[in-house]
């Protein structure tokens, strides 16, 4: 078994982007996640598909019209089943499951024409991560997520009054985000222009002094946008007490999030 498992390491082209999503799950910054995205969109990646009749159905799997295995992620969505080798097959469900070898722009162009909600890879390890809808959008065009979306910190920008805020939903989605991570203080809708850019709606979340942007927003960013599905995400300022923006922006802002503070 030793020296099986040796041959399928040795024999796995995807043992890059295998550390990549162990690396992912640990440290989690803006240029790794960018990184990551990179990799894994000149990536191919194995798809199985529906057992003919007779063979048994991998447990936890559902076949989908496109002749392909979907799965559900842990919020109970339905996610195209992909692999990066025999070992996360192996993993998931041992032998006897024909595959067929996909680029990732096409996997996830397969994934969106079926409707499904993600992409999820190596339900059983060795390491593994879902691609929400946008992302998948993001990885057929080419271009990344979280450098698009994100503001970085320090950049030039004006802030006034949401002229037009996002949806309902899309907000509740943000509230409920930011309310997953300690190190959100407050998160309110403006209008914000980068430098010379036309203002449109942004989300700006001012964090604890001291908290590093890198390890908190990209997750953030990522979370929340696999929640509003198909509506646009603003994007994200960044903020902290020392930033002179952030008085701006509790004056002028619409605040939709506020952490509750412990009376000591």
């Amino acid at each position: 078994m030793r020296f099986l498992k040796a041959l399928l390491r040795r024999g796995n082209p995807n043992r890059k982007l295998e550390g990549m999503m162990l690396a992912l799950s640990r440290d989690f910054t803006d240029d790794s996640l960018a990184a990551f995205y990179k990799e894994l969109r000149s990536a191919k990646l194995r798809v199985p598909a529906s057992p003919l009749p007779g063979r048994p159905m991998p447990a936890g799997a559902e076949p989908i019209p496109a002749g392909f295995l979907a799965g559900r992620d842990p919020d109970g969505r339905r996610g195209l089943l992909a692999f990066t080798g025999e070992e996360a097959l192996l993993a998931w469900h041992g032998y006897g499951i024909d595959t067929l070898e996909m680029a990732m722009p096409e996997l996830c162009t397969k994934a969106l024409e079926s409707g499904m909600e993600s992409v999820i890879i190596n339900p059983c390890g060795p390491s593994g991560a879902l691609i929400r809808q946008e992302a998948m959008g993001e990885l057929v065009s080419g271009t990344t997520l979280a450098k698009r979306q994100a503001v970085p910190h320090g950049t030039s920008v004006t802030v006034g009054p949401p002229r037009v805020a996002p949806s309902t939903a899309v907000m509740a989605v943000l509230r409920a985000e930011a309310a997953k991570f300690p190190q959100i203080r407050a998160t309110y809708i403006v209008d914000g222009a980068v430098g010379e850019e036309a203002a449109r709606a942004m989300a700006a979340v001012v964090l604890d002094d001291g908290t590093a942007p890198d390890s908190v927003i990209p997750r953030f960013i990522e979370e929340a946008t696999g929640q509003v599905g198909k509506a646009k995400m603003p994007d994200v300022l960044t903020l902290d007490e020392t930033d002179p923006l952030t008085k701006l922006v509790r004056e002028q802002g619409f605040e939709i999030y506020l952490r509750a503070f412990k009376k000591t």
